[in-house]
Protein backbone atom coordinates (compact mmCIF):
# COMPACT_ATOMS: atom_id res chain seq x y z
CA UNK A 1 0.00 0.00 0.00
CA UNK A 2 2.96 2.14 0.64
CA UNK A 3 6.30 2.59 -1.29
CA UNK A 4 9.31 4.40 0.80
CA UNK A 5 11.39 6.47 -1.79
CA UNK A 6 14.63 7.47 -0.73
CA UNK A 7 16.98 9.79 -2.92
CA UNK A 8 21.25 8.56 -2.51
CA UNK A 9 24.48 9.47 -2.04
CA UNK A 10 27.09 8.68 -0.27
CA UNK A 11 24.68 7.87 2.62
CA UNK A 12 25.80 4.54 4.02
CA UNK A 13 26.56 5.75 7.34
CA UNK A 14 22.71 6.55 7.70
CA UNK A 15 20.97 4.07 5.82
CA UNK A 16 20.69 1.25 8.52
CA UNK A 17 19.05 3.74 11.19
CA UNK A 18 16.70 5.06 7.79
CA UNK A 19 15.68 1.09 7.12
CA UNK A 20 15.20 0.39 10.57
CA UNK A 21 12.62 2.39 10.95
CA UNK A 22 10.62 1.67 7.32
CA UNK A 23 10.29 -1.89 9.06
CA UNK A 24 6.26 -2.91 7.97
CA UNK A 25 6.47 -1.49 4.28
CA UNK A 26 6.52 -4.00 1.34
CA UNK A 27 8.61 -1.65 -0.78
CA UNK A 28 11.63 0.34 -0.46
CA UNK A 29 13.17 2.20 -3.36
CA UNK A 30 16.75 4.00 -3.39
CA UNK A 31 17.34 6.10 -6.16
CA UNK A 32 21.08 6.68 -6.26
CA UNK A 33 23.49 9.40 -8.12
CA UNK A 34 26.26 7.08 -8.08
CA UNK A 35 27.78 6.50 -4.78
CA UNK A 36 31.10 5.45 -3.99
CA UNK A 37 31.00 4.45 -1.02
CA UNK A 38 28.91 1.05 -0.82
CA UNK A 39 25.86 2.87 -0.14
CA UNK A 40 23.96 0.89 -3.15
CA UNK A 41 25.24 -2.60 -2.26
CA UNK A 42 24.62 -1.79 1.76
CA UNK A 43 20.70 -0.55 0.39
CA UNK A 44 20.26 -3.94 -1.15
CA UNK A 45 21.53 -5.92 1.57
CA UNK A 46 18.58 -4.63 3.84
CA UNK A 47 16.04 -5.25 1.14
CA UNK A 48 15.82 -2.43 -1.42
CA UNK A 49 15.48 -1.92 -4.96
CA UNK A 50 18.08 0.33 -6.10
CA UNK A 51 17.87 1.97 -9.56
CA UNK A 52 20.87 4.82 -10.30
CA UNK A 53 18.90 8.26 -11.38
CA UNK A 54 18.96 10.33 -14.09
CA UNK A 55 20.71 13.78 -14.60
CA UNK A 56 17.58 16.52 -14.76
CA UNK A 57 19.89 19.46 -14.44
CA UNK A 58 20.60 22.17 -16.37
CA UNK A 59 23.19 24.90 -16.86
CA UNK A 60 23.52 28.68 -16.43
CA UNK A 61 22.99 31.10 -19.05
CA UNK A 62 24.25 34.42 -19.28
CA UNK A 63 20.37 35.83 -19.05
CA UNK A 64 19.58 34.17 -16.21
CA UNK A 65 22.53 35.96 -14.50
CA UNK A 66 20.99 39.29 -15.78
CA UNK A 67 17.88 38.99 -14.86
CA UNK A 68 18.77 38.17 -11.63
CA UNK A 69 20.63 41.24 -11.32
CA UNK A 70 17.82 42.84 -12.91
CA UNK A 71 15.62 42.55 -10.27
CA UNK A 72 17.26 41.97 -6.92
CA UNK A 73 19.98 44.46 -7.67
CA UNK A 74 23.29 42.63 -7.14
CA UNK A 75 24.87 39.53 -8.76
CA UNK A 76 24.00 36.23 -7.78
CA UNK A 77 25.96 33.18 -6.16
CA UNK A 78 25.28 31.48 -9.30
CA UNK A 79 27.41 32.07 -12.69
CA UNK A 80 27.40 30.94 -16.70
CA UNK A 81 27.85 27.44 -17.05
CA UNK A 82 27.12 26.16 -13.18
CA UNK A 83 24.79 23.20 -13.38
CA UNK A 84 21.54 23.62 -11.62
CA UNK A 85 20.24 20.53 -10.07
CA UNK A 86 16.11 19.84 -10.24
CA UNK A 87 15.24 17.75 -6.62
CA UNK A 88 11.07 17.36 -8.08
CA UNK A 89 12.32 15.78 -11.41
CA UNK A 90 14.53 13.56 -9.52
CA UNK A 91 12.11 12.69 -6.81
CA UNK A 92 9.28 12.25 -9.34
CA UNK A 93 11.66 9.80 -11.38
CA UNK A 94 12.05 7.80 -7.82
CA UNK A 95 8.62 7.88 -7.25
CA UNK A 96 7.86 6.26 -11.12
CA UNK A 97 9.65 2.78 -9.69
CA UNK A 98 7.60 1.83 -6.85
CA UNK A 99 4.84 -0.37 -6.61
CA UNK A 100 2.41 1.27 -4.72
CA UNK A 101 0.83 4.59 -5.52
CA UNK A 102 1.31 5.69 -2.17
CA UNK A 103 4.42 7.17 -1.94
CA UNK A 104 6.61 7.83 1.67
CA UNK A 105 9.65 10.63 0.11
CA UNK A 106 12.04 10.18 3.05
CA UNK A 107 15.90 11.60 3.23
CA UNK A 108 18.48 9.24 4.17
CA UNK A 109 19.29 11.65 7.31
CA UNK A 110 15.63 11.02 8.48
CA UNK A 111 13.75 8.22 10.53
CA UNK A 112 10.14 7.80 10.47
CA UNK A 113 7.99 6.92 13.86
CA UNK A 114 4.34 5.87 13.39
CA UNK A 115 1.74 3.73 13.84
CA UNK A 116 1.28 2.25 10.69
CA UNK A 117 -2.03 0.56 10.96
CA UNK A 118 -3.61 3.87 11.80
CA UNK A 119 -1.47 5.66 8.95
CA UNK A 120 -2.78 3.75 6.61
CA UNK A 121 -6.54 4.14 7.63
CA UNK A 122 -6.42 7.82 6.94
CA UNK A 123 -5.29 7.25 3.17
CA UNK A 124 -8.89 6.23 1.38
CA UNK A 125 -9.66 10.23 2.81
CA UNK A 126 -6.30 11.84 1.52
CA UNK A 127 -4.25 13.05 -1.49
CA UNK A 128 -1.17 14.08 0.95
CA UNK A 129 -0.82 13.31 4.74
CA UNK A 130 0.83 15.81 6.54
CA UNK A 131 3.11 15.23 9.94
CA UNK A 132 5.58 16.97 12.25
CA UNK A 133 8.86 17.20 11.22
CA UNK A 134 11.59 17.59 13.80
CA UNK A 135 15.19 18.80 13.54
CA UNK A 136 17.29 16.57 15.84
CA UNK A 137 19.57 19.61 16.53
CA UNK A 138 17.72 22.17 16.98
CA UNK A 139 14.29 20.73 18.02
CA UNK A 140 12.33 23.01 15.47
CA UNK A 141 9.70 21.64 13.96
CA UNK A 142 7.04 22.24 11.10
CA UNK A 143 4.40 20.64 9.14
CA UNK A 144 6.31 18.21 6.16
CA UNK A 145 4.26 16.46 3.79
CA UNK A 146 6.41 13.44 2.74
CA UNK A 147 3.53 10.94 2.53
CA UNK A 148 1.22 11.27 -0.62
CA UNK A 149 -0.72 9.75 -3.28
CA UNK A 150 1.42 10.30 -6.61
CA UNK A 151 -1.59 8.98 -8.58
CA UNK A 152 -3.13 12.85 -7.72
CA UNK A 153 -0.05 15.10 -6.85
CA UNK A 154 3.42 15.20 -7.67
CA UNK A 155 6.50 17.15 -6.74
CA UNK A 156 7.21 20.91 -7.54
CA UNK A 157 10.48 22.60 -6.82
CA UNK A 158 13.76 22.92 -7.51
CA UNK A 159 15.32 22.80 -3.82
CA UNK A 160 13.18 22.55 -0.88
CA UNK A 161 10.77 20.76 -3.21
CA UNK A 162 7.09 19.34 -1.68
CA UNK A 163 4.24 17.67 -3.40
CA UNK A 164 1.73 20.04 -5.40
CA UNK A 165 -1.12 20.57 -2.82
CA UNK A 166 -3.22 23.06 -4.99
CA UNK A 167 -6.87 21.43 -4.92
CA UNK A 168 -5.85 18.09 -2.54
CA UNK A 169 -7.25 16.94 -0.03
CA UNK A 170 -4.72 16.97 3.27
CA UNK A 171 -5.20 15.23 6.18
CA UNK A 172 -3.17 16.16 9.47
CA UNK A 173 -1.90 13.68 11.62
CA UNK A 174 0.09 13.06 15.09
CA UNK A 175 0.28 9.66 14.15
CA UNK A 176 3.33 10.17 12.45
CA UNK A 177 6.15 12.28 12.96
CA UNK A 178 10.22 12.69 11.66
CA UNK A 179 13.00 13.27 12.40
CA UNK A 180 15.72 14.78 10.76
CA UNK A 181 19.63 14.68 11.46
CA UNK A 182 21.04 16.81 8.96
CA UNK A 183 24.30 18.28 9.93
CA UNK A 184 23.45 21.62 8.13
CA UNK A 185 26.04 23.34 7.74
CA UNK A 186 27.62 20.41 5.63
CA UNK A 187 24.74 21.04 2.90
CA UNK A 188 23.90 25.29 3.25
CA UNK A 189 26.65 26.46 1.11
CA UNK A 190 25.20 24.37 -1.59
CA UNK A 191 21.64 25.17 -1.23
CA UNK A 192 21.96 29.38 -1.72
CA UNK A 193 22.95 29.37 -5.89
CA UNK A 194 19.73 26.84 -6.51
CA UNK A 195 17.42 28.86 -4.33
CA UNK A 196 18.57 32.12 -5.91
CA UNK A 197 18.27 30.38 -9.92
CA UNK A 198 14.81 29.21 -8.57
CA UNK A 199 13.53 32.39 -7.69
CA UNK A 200 14.39 33.68 -10.69
CA UNK A 201 14.65 31.12 -13.82
CA UNK A 202 11.33 29.27 -12.26
CA UNK A 203 9.66 32.21 -10.57
CA UNK A 204 9.10 30.22 -7.28
CA UNK A 205 6.87 32.10 -4.87
CA UNK A 206 8.49 29.54 -2.46
CA UNK A 207 11.97 30.17 -3.27
CA UNK A 208 11.58 33.77 -3.21
CA UNK A 209 11.04 32.72 0.81
CA UNK A 210 13.28 30.78 1.33
CA UNK A 211 16.07 33.29 -0.60
CA UNK A 212 15.16 35.49 2.21
CA UNK A 213 15.73 32.99 4.64
CA UNK A 214 18.69 32.15 3.37
CA UNK A 215 20.53 35.26 3.08
CA UNK A 216 19.69 35.77 7.00
CA UNK A 217 21.22 32.78 7.50
CA UNK A 218 24.33 33.79 6.13
CA UNK A 219 24.24 37.45 8.06
CA UNK A 220 23.66 39.01 4.39
CA UNK A 221 21.31 41.42 6.04
CA UNK A 222 20.44 43.65 3.28
CA UNK A 223 20.30 40.78 0.37
CA UNK A 224 18.06 39.28 3.02
CA UNK A 225 15.42 42.29 3.17
CA UNK A 226 15.77 43.02 -0.45
CA UNK A 227 14.56 39.07 -0.88
CA UNK A 228 11.82 39.02 1.48
CA UNK A 229 10.49 42.27 -0.01
CA UNK A 230 10.22 40.65 -3.14
CA UNK A 231 8.75 38.08 -1.96
CA UNK A 232 6.03 39.80 -0.02
CA UNK A 233 4.49 41.95 -3.16
CA UNK A 234 3.11 38.17 -4.09
CA UNK A 235 3.26 35.64 -1.22
CA UNK A 236 -0.33 34.90 0.11
CA UNK A 237 -0.47 32.20 1.74
CA UNK A 238 -1.28 33.04 5.21
CA UNK A 239 1.68 31.39 7.37
CA UNK A 240 4.43 32.09 4.68
CA UNK A 241 4.14 35.73 5.08
CA UNK A 242 3.66 35.76 8.42
CA UNK A 243 7.28 34.05 8.65
CA UNK A 244 8.43 36.51 6.16
CA UNK A 245 7.49 39.56 7.76
CA UNK A 246 8.78 38.08 10.98
CA UNK A 247 11.85 37.13 9.10
CA UNK A 248 12.01 40.35 8.02
CA UNK A 249 11.35 42.70 11.07
CA UNK A 250 14.48 40.55 12.78
CA UNK A 251 16.91 41.50 10.03
CA UNK A 252 15.54 45.35 9.92
CA UNK A 253 15.70 45.71 13.58
CA UNK A 254 19.64 44.24 13.29
CA UNK A 255 20.28 46.73 10.74
CA UNK A 256 19.47 49.97 12.71
CA UNK A 257 15.66 50.37 10.77
CA UNK A 258 14.01 50.11 14.49
CA UNK A 259 10.86 52.17 13.37
CA UNK A 260 10.22 49.97 10.06
CA UNK A 261 11.49 46.89 12.01
CA UNK A 262 8.45 47.06 14.55
CA UNK A 263 5.57 48.16 12.09
CA UNK A 264 6.85 45.02 9.93
CA UNK A 265 6.59 42.72 13.32
CA UNK A 266 2.94 43.93 13.96
CA UNK A 267 1.94 43.24 10.55
CA UNK A 268 2.94 39.24 11.83
CA UNK A 269 1.24 40.21 14.73
CA UNK A 270 -2.02 40.98 12.93
CA UNK A 271 -1.78 38.11 10.27
CA UNK A 272 -1.67 35.59 13.66
CA UNK A 273 -1.69 37.15 16.85
CA UNK A 274 -1.03 33.41 18.30
CA UNK A 275 2.28 33.07 16.72
CA UNK A 276 4.43 33.58 20.54
CA UNK A 277 7.74 34.43 18.15
CA UNK A 278 6.34 37.40 16.77
CA UNK A 279 5.38 38.53 20.45
CA UNK A 280 8.42 37.94 21.58
CA UNK A 281 10.24 39.73 19.00
CA UNK A 282 8.17 42.72 19.72
CA UNK A 283 8.99 42.71 23.23
CA UNK A 284 12.52 42.62 22.83
CA UNK A 285 12.22 45.95 20.17
CA UNK A 286 9.67 47.71 22.89
CA UNK A 287 11.29 47.07 26.24
CA UNK A 288 9.14 49.46 27.64
CA UNK A 289 6.68 47.24 27.04
CA UNK A 290 8.10 44.29 27.35
CA UNK A 291 6.01 42.47 29.89
CA UNK A 292 3.25 42.74 28.15
CA UNK A 293 4.46 41.15 25.10
CA UNK A 294 6.15 38.12 27.21
CA UNK A 295 2.35 37.83 28.87
CA UNK A 296 0.77 37.41 25.42
CA UNK A 297 3.44 35.01 24.21
CA UNK A 298 2.96 32.82 27.36
CA UNK A 299 -0.12 31.92 25.75
CA UNK A 300 0.61 32.19 22.50
CA UNK A 301 -0.29 28.47 21.23
CA UNK A 302 1.44 28.83 17.93
CA UNK A 303 -1.32 28.06 15.91
CA UNK A 304 -1.06 28.37 11.74
CA UNK A 305 2.41 28.71 12.21
CA UNK A 306 5.21 27.67 9.58
CA UNK A 307 8.12 26.83 11.64
CA UNK A 308 7.86 26.61 15.43
CA UNK A 309 11.19 27.31 17.19
CA UNK A 310 9.64 28.22 20.72
CA UNK A 311 7.33 25.19 21.48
Amino acid sequence: MISAVIISYNEAGNIKRLMKSLEGLDDVVMCDDGSTDGTQALAESLGARVYRRHDHSVLVEDSDVEKFLEVYGYLPKFKKGDRMFNGSANRNEAASYAKNDWILNVDCDEIVTWDLPVIKGLLPEADIVVCKIVDNATEEFYDTWKLYNRATTSFDGRIHELPNGRGKRLVHTDKMSIRHYQKQKAYRDTYLPVIEYAAIKDNDLRMKFYLGKEYARANELDKSIRAFQEYLKEGSWLPEVMEAYTYLSKCLWMTGKKEEAIYTCMQAIVINPDYRESLLQMGLMLPEHAHVWKRYAKYAKNSDALIVRFG
